[in-house]
């Protein structure tokens, strides 16, 4: 009995309440009243105040609509018709219904949304937001939000110089994976011209060259010297001969052209030559071999005639060229280090390399601004060349790397003059990169957990987009460096996508790689827009150094096509090959000629 009581007095309470609210529905609201449940139900007209509000809000999107959308160049009448539409259910979700018939307007928007849904909206269409501010207390936030809003000039480098610290690099198939050495490598080099990678140990007694794609790097021929231990072989500047040193005053050249090895005889006759260890000049046309009793022979690279021989104190260690060749630098086991004047065969100036005590190795750059000289102690000075003119007895070199713990046996630059690569033959791993502009070393190389073995040979490619590093094993390791790409810009003349016009060569801009995996927008100082003038084209085109692209980087070329090329064309060739002839455009690519 208490439990029915409990429910009709619940029930009458329900009606009481239903009652009361329905009287309250019905009288009539105060305009505080309608205010309040407009503010907070959003049902009813809104207030005054509210009305200022929206108005002011409506002028301010149409100052700001009118601010970021140009005027349009044509119009078509049929939209501005209020003509209706049957639609399809085709056009509609399947969660919502929509109208049988809409107006003209409206159908395009269904249609507009559809297609930027499906495809997404173009970056390079996008417009710009330009608010306007209305208060002088705004122009401190304004000056932030220009701050904040990009990272182009405080994040990364627009001077197209190699960065310090981390070294873009990724290691490949090995040079000579399709035929390795018995023994360890004597010598690793880079065609001058062409993407051709020669190796040679004295085990076989032979010269093998390979086809560098990165991948697969096939072999293309292998030399054989019989009974002839090979110490040293160099490509020529033309890279139409191989020149081969050995033990016992042998010396031979093989002709690439003709693939016949001739014996250089006339060379044999003289017992002060030791040519297990010579140069070839920058200049193609000498080479320097390693003589006895600290002389230096230079050797013409045409009749292979000796010219003059060059005398120093001790015995001769490493000798290296300036970039032209017009200078030889050389130094022994007396630590100290010789400059050579080759136009007039005599020696300019020495100096005692600083805390040395035997200079095993030598390297110059080719921008002429540093000189490298290694020690048997492990330590590198560095010498800015400058100063070297100055006269001075004894030189204070500008940085002295210590990276090394055993001697300094291989020094090499690379062509850009931006990587210093050392080496010693007396450990395992004693391999380190400088990065020239800062002088430290780069911390990601040799690879975490990637064992070089004891290196023996070194050398770059000719843009430095490869890196290879021989061992005692026989194994020429292979890496690839993600340096730079060169852009071109087309400025309205002959263009490689059949436009008919024709591009400008000087339009070419080195940028690094790694400044635009930081920031994509490092590529805008270089685009040349040319919306205004429909008659000329302003395609983009992307030369990665070597002529190859590797696959890490697809994704990236894909959204630069997507956001900077009017067509997805992408040129796979070395930006320092293009030359003009005439009123066309000739590429160069790995020895071959490619008319556009």
């Amino acid at each position: 009995m208490g439990k029915k009581l409990k429910q009709q007095k619940l029930k009458k309470e329900d009606k009481s309440r239903t009652s009361f609210l329905k009287i309250i529905e019905n009288e009539p609201k105060t305009k505080d009243e309608k205010d309040l449940e407009s503010l907070i139900f959003g049902k009813s007209q809104p207030s005054e105040h509210n009305q200022i509000l929206n108005e002011k809000k409506a002028e301010a999107d149409v100052t700001e609509q009118s601010d970021k959308l140009p005027e349009a160049a044509w119009i078509d009448e049929d939209d501005e018709d209020d003509d209706e539409y049957e639609i399809t259910e085709r056009l509609a979700t399947r969660k919502r219904k929509l109208k049988k018939t809409v107006t003209n307007a409206s159908y395009s928007k269904i249609l507009r949304k559809n297609f930027e849904d499906a495809m997404g909206k173009k970056t390079w269409a996008a417009q710009k937001i330009n608010k306007r501010r209305k208060s002088e207390e705004s122009e401190d936030e304004s000056d932030i939000e220009e701050l904040l809003k990009s990272t182009d000039t405080y994040l990364t480098n627009k001077s197209g110089t190699l960065s310090a610290g981390l070294l873009h690099i990724k290691r490949v198939t090995d040079a000579n994976k399709e035929r390795r050495s018995k023994g360890q490598l004597r010598n690793v080099e880079f065609h001058p011209n062409a993407q051709v990678f020669l190796s040679s140990d004295k085990v076989e007694n032979s010269v093998k060259l390979f086809e560098i794609d990165g991948k697969y790097n096939p072999l293309i021929q292998t030399v054989e010297l019989k009974k002839c231990p090979i110490y040293s072989c160099h490509f020529t500047k033309n890279g139409k001969e191989i020149l081969i040193g050995s033990k016992g005053n042998a010396f031979h050249c093989y002709d690439m052209i003709e693939g016949k090895i001739n014996r250089i005889n006339h060379l044999r006759r003289s017992n002060d030559l030791d040519t297990t260890y010579f140069k070839v000049s920058p200049c193609g046309k000498y080479f320097v071999v390693r003589g006895n009793n600290g002389f230096m022979h230079v050797i013409t690279t045409d009749t292979k005639e000796r010219i003059d021989s060059l005398k120093m104190n001790g015995k001769v260690l490493d000798f290296d060229f300036n970039s032209d060749g017009s200078r030889l630098y050389s130094c022994g086991n007396d630590a100290e280090v010789y400059i050579w004047d080759l136009n007039r065969r005599q020696c300019l100036r020495k100096f005692i390399d600083e805390g040395a005590l035997i200079g095993t190795s030598i390297a110059a750059s080719k921008n002429g601004q540093y000189l490298a000289c290694g020690s048997s102690t492990g330590v590198i000075n560095i010498y800015d060349q400058d100063g070297l003119d100055c006269g001075t007895a004894t030189p204070s070199p500008v940085k002295s790397l210590m990276n090394l713990t055993t001697s300094c046996t291989l020094l090499k630059f690379n062509n850009t003059s931006e990587i210093l690569a050392c080496a010693s033959e007396s450990e395992a791993n004693a391999c380190k990169l400088v990065h020239v502009e800062s002088l430290t070393v780069f911390s990601n190389f040799p690879p975490f957990r990637k064992r070089l073995g004891v290196p023996t040979c070194l050398d770059f490619s000719l843009n430095s987009g490869y890196f290879s590093v021989g061992n005692r094993g026989g194994r020429a390791f292979l890496f690839r460096c993600l340096a730079r790409i060169a852009i071109a810009a087309a400025n309205g003349r002959v263009c490689p996508c059949n436009c008919g016009r024709y591009m400008d060569t000087t339009a070419i801009t080195l940028l690094h790689w790694q400044d635009f995996e930081a920031d994509p927008t490092v590529l805008d100082d270089v685009v040349k827009k040319n919306d205004d003038n429909t008659e000329e084209c302003s395609h983009l085109y992307l030369y990665d150094e070597d002529g190859l692209i590797s696959s890490r980087r697809r994704e990236m070329l894909e959204n630069l096509r997507e956001n900077y090329l009017s067509q997805p064309i992408v040129r796979k060739v070395d930006a320092e090959c293009i030359v003009k002839v005439g009123d066309n455009l000739t590429i160069r690519i790995s020895g071959k000629k490619t008319d556009l």
